[in-house]
């Protein structure tokens, strides 16, 4: 069965309604499908945005955050159940976020997916994953004015924050009426990805998160080990590739606040 990840509705004339529903990145609403629908409404003056997501790759969450920084839109986001990793990004840049009063923020530390790599690349991961957090924290910080030794507290702890948390913190605007809950994913004909194979053991499955993404990291480790070291040569080079393009991107967002 295919998802509608991504959905654009043309409400009138200067009113244009976007509901973000999945992962963030290749899985899911990449920053090219969101440029590509948006640039075809360059002159709206208001964009609502519907978002639930459990996050996905920062690189595109970065980028959505900078294309809607500098959209002229008046721009208002409603946090559906959760947003949570790369998908509170984009939200950094709303006009105004409401959140439902059963509805949650997450931020925690950049993560890397690796599954096999040397010391060197390790060093290296390590070292981009400090700068990538450091970006965050710049973004978190223009829009919540919160010192940013307590933002990296709250990033290093991987925090969770209810409506009233989050605009008592400054990420929300307003707290709204409750909405009704309904799992996400909840058929098992509807996993197309890695991420979709968590929400259902979370969802369906009732297993924590911790244990879902566990039982999938093991999962992925058996399959990449059965797959070979030329997959795993491959990975790495791809990996190493991918790192070399997150200094242009530290370097683009350093200074989004000065």
């Amino acid at each position: 069965m295919k998802k509608s990840w991504y959905e654009i509705e043309n409400k009138s004339n200067n009113r244009v309604k976007i509901a973000i529903v999945g992962d963030i990145g290749e899985h899911g609403i990449s920053a090219s499908m969101f440029k590509a629908a948006l640039d075809k409404h360059s002159d709206a003056e208001h964009l609502d945005f519907d978002i639930y997501s459990q996050g996905g790759n920062m690189y595109d969450g970065l980028y959505m955050f900078d294309y809607l920084s500098q959209h002229p839109a008046h721009k208002t986001a409603r946090v559906v159940t959760i947003a949570a990793s790369a998908a509170t990004l984009p939200l950094m840049a709303m006009d105004v976020v409401n959140m439902p009063s059963n509805s949650k923020i997450m931020i925690h530390q950049p993560m890397a997916n690796i599954h096999s790599a040397n010391s060197d690349i390790l060093r290296k991961v390590a070292g981009f994953m400090d700068e990538m957090q450091a970006v965050a924290i710049d973004i978190y910080q223009h829009k919540t004015k919160l010192n940013r030794n307590k933002l990296a507290e709250m990033i290093n702890a991987e925090t969770y924050m209810s409506a009233a948390e989050a605009k008592n913190l400054g990420f929300a605007n307003a707290v709204l009426s409750p909405f009704a809950i309904k799992n996400h994913i909840d058929d098992v004909d509807l996993i197309e990805s890695i991420r979709d194979l968590e929400n259902y053991l979370r969802d369906a499955g009732g297993l924590s998160k911790s244990q879902a993404t566990g039982i999938v990291a093991k999962a992925k480790t058996i399959m990449q080990r059965e797959a070979g070291n030329d997959v795993q040569k491959q990975q790495l080079a791809e990996l190493s590739a991918r790192l070399e393009r997150t200094a242009d991107i530290v370097k683009k967002f350093k200074n989004l606040t000065t």
